[in-house]
């Protein structure tokens, strides 16, 4: 992520999602003011679709004369028929009549905040296309280089996001951090020219005057989470289960001794059992009384077998 914020990875076009647990329009103020204090960047056109407020995206950038903000949010339908800047503005014919080129400007990034107005309002197809020429340079002959940054928020079908991911070559998702020590987690894919596709998960925190900080990949933080839980297992005392209990667990010798002296039930008493050994033999006799409604029979039932 930070590589490619800081133009060391190539990419033409940037999009942002965000969602309704982490707003990403911190996320794309950081972006902006990175690339404002990147010497390798001379013009950046910001079209405010949703906020035309300047320090909302740029608190404090060191190089805010890099950067112009052009405001859509008047008359974004366009119904008051003023003929202001709408949805329906060429974006292509507008930013190489607003573009004041000189030779110094060679390399610009185009930023939209946000692209809701445009996939609201317009087919898919138009903002798709918009985004491929504006990201290919095909709107201003002195300009050498063209990039485009765009923030799309939570609020469209799963066709209509892929539909705009792929005009984009990189695609960041950003989601809450799990990790109490960071706020935001950012997954990261990079379609290189190559044709190879990156993924990478990253954690991040953003300061208060909208700079990033604290980056750690997934694999970083588990393993010192893993370190830590191993040296705090190390270090804890085993702990006593039958500490700070309400009732005593443990006997005294006294008390063993009494428990040592009670006859259970399935324990034989000496004295019952030498009476049974000692017995004498044959003093058991069985006696029957036949019931009335026994069916009594004197004949032998084998009368009938020659035996």
């Amino acid at each position: 992520m930070e590589r490619i914020i800081d133009l060391k990875e190539h990419w033409k076009s940037s999009i942002l999602h965000d969602s309704l647990d982490q707003n990403g329009r911190d996320f794309l103020g950081a972006c902006v003011r990175r690339l404002a204090d990147n010497d390798r960047i001379d013009r950046i056109h910001v079209l405010c679709y949703e906020n035309s407020t300047k320090q909302h995206l740029t608190s404090r950038c060191d190089k805010l004369n890099k950067i112009t903000f052009h405001d859509f949010t008047k008359d974004p339908l366009g119904w008051e028929g003023t003929g202001g800047r709408n949805v329906n503005t060429n974006l292509e014919t507008f930013l190489r009549d607003n573009h004041h080129s000189s030779p110094c400007e060679k390399h610009v990034v185009i930023v939209f905040d946000c692209l809701e107005m445009l996939l609201l309002n317009r087919p898919v197809a138009f903002t798709c296309r918009t985004i491929h020429n504006l990201s290919h340079n095909k709107f201003h002959s002195g300009i050498d280089e063209c990039r485009v940054l765009a923030l799309m928020h939570d609020l469209h079908d799963d066709a209509t996001i892929n539909a705009v991911d792929h005009v984009f070559s990189t695609v960041f998702r950003i989601r809450p951090s799990p990790w109490p020590s960071h706020t935001h987690c950012c997954h990261t894919t990079l379609k290189k020219l190559s044709g190879k596709v990156i993924k990478t998960i990253e954690h991040f925190s953003i300061s208060e005057v909208n700079e990033i900080i604290g980056i750690a990949t997934e694999e970083s933080i588990a393993a010192i989470k893993n370190t830590v839980d191993v040296a705090n297992l190390k270090s804890a005392k085993p702990t006593d289960p039958m500490a700070n209990l309400t009732f005593n667990l443990k006997l005294t010798e006294n008390e063993k001794t009494a428990r040592s002296q009670v006859k259970l039930p399935y324990m034989h008493d000496t004295k019952i059992q030498e009476v049974t050994l000692h017995r004498s033999v044959g003093d058991g006799k069985i006696f029957y009384q036949p019931d009335e409604v026994d069916d009594f029979d004197e004949d032998d039932p084998d009368d009938d077998l020659d035996i």
